[in-house]
């Protein structure tokens, strides 16, 4: 069974007892589409829903996100995330700071290899270090992609496998909307949300531990 909770325009203090209601209904096989207009919200869900050993899948476009969360013996849930998956096109900036990072570490990659030598062993280092990220017993809370980095998440990224699996298992990717404009990439990403720097900023502040590529 698929439940849905709506939460565009609502206060996120009202959200939780919904969405906890929610939560204790699903069983296996089922699952929470959860509507959202604000990264904020994202974060509060995210929250509940890993507290409570739920998985999740995310996207979302611009300020518009749907999460999905699964039941907790659920092998798989595929959707799909599209512009017209969402009633409200309207942006509006997010009113809240991000709060979810109070004990995890962040991960920023500003280009698709690692290094100043040959490009082709860089790249080679890049996909061996997400690769082992998704390995570690201690997910990063949030990856951020600027710049290059843009590459890792959109089309034709042989990285977007390990992305889509920190992204399920609860770390938030993010990747920057400017970068994405200039390297003509705003329709190709494929995993995780877009974001502006100041959001960005925002998240490295909060950050207990911030690790650099």
């Amino acid at each position: 069974m698929i439940f849905q909770l709506d939460t565009r325009g609502m206060y996120p203090q009202a959200i939780i007892p919904s969405l906890n209601n929610m939560m204790e209904r699903i069983d296996v096989n089922d699952c929470i589409k959860v509507f959202a207009d604000n990264e904020y919200v994202i974060m509060q869900v995210k929250k509940i829903a890993i507290t409570r050993n739920y998985s999740i899948q995310y996207s979302g476009v611009e300020n518009n996100y749907l999460v999905v969360i699964i039941g907790k013996t659920t092998s798989d849930v595929v959707f799909e995330t599209t512009d017209s998956a969402f009633l409200d096109d309207e942006e509006e900036e997010a009113e809240e700071e991000n709060e979810f990072i109070e004990e995890g570490y962040v991960v920023t990659i500003g280009s698709d290899y690692i290094g100043t030598g040959d490009k082709s062993i860089g790249k080679h280092l890049m996909k061996n270090f997400v690769y082992s990220l998704a390995k570690q017993e201690q997910l990063p809370e949030a990856i951020i992609l600027m710049n290059e980095g843009v590459f890792l998440s959109t089309r034709d990224s042989d990285i977007i496998d390990n992305l889509k699996y920190l992204a399920t298992n609860g770390t938030v990717v993010y990747t920057c909307k400017d970068s994405l404009e200039y390297y003509e990439l705003t329709n190709e990403l494929q995993v995780g949300m877009k974001t502006d720097m100041t959001n960005i900023v925002s998240i490295m502040k909060k950050a207990t531990k911030l690790i650099n590529m």
